[in-house]
């Protein structure tokens, strides 16, 4: 099977403030099958102190494919956060991908996200 890619990336800033839930990039995956995804982010503090940190990959309904809860050094300190998990996609069930991200007060930049179809998962 000749699978897809379906692809988005951009480098915006979006400000994160008192753990409000803010969406930094979303794409739709339309194409029926199966699909190993990967997000990336990278999240950084604008606080002198210590911070915690969340980004998440969300699909349509709010389900989470992945997530991952990072502390943040204080004084503007940064870190890139990649994310994976799988999805399945039914006919005319398009499905859309989101990265969600949290923190006190900082902000989320650099976002790329990937849906790579693939004939079958399986865990050994």
């Amino acid at each position: 099977m000749t699978g897809i890619a379906v692809v988005n990336s951009n480098t915006d800033s979006k400000p994160l403030n008192r753990f409000d839930d803010v969406v930094g990039i979303q794409m739709t995956v339309k194409e029926p099958g199966t699909y190993v995804v990967f997000g990336r982010v990278t999240l950084g503090n604008s606080d002198r102190e210590q911070q915690n940190a969340t980004a998440r990959i969300l699909h349509t309904g709010g389900v989470i494919v992945d997530r991952a809860d990072v502390r943040l050094a204080g004084g503007g300190a940064m870190s890139t956060v990649y994310l994976q998990g799988t999805l399945k996609v039914s006919e005319r069930s398009p499905m859309v991908l989101e990265i969600h991200c949290d923190t006190y007060n900082g902000f989320s930049q650099q976002f790329s996200l990937f849906a790579i179809q693939v004939d079958a998962l399986r865990s050994d």
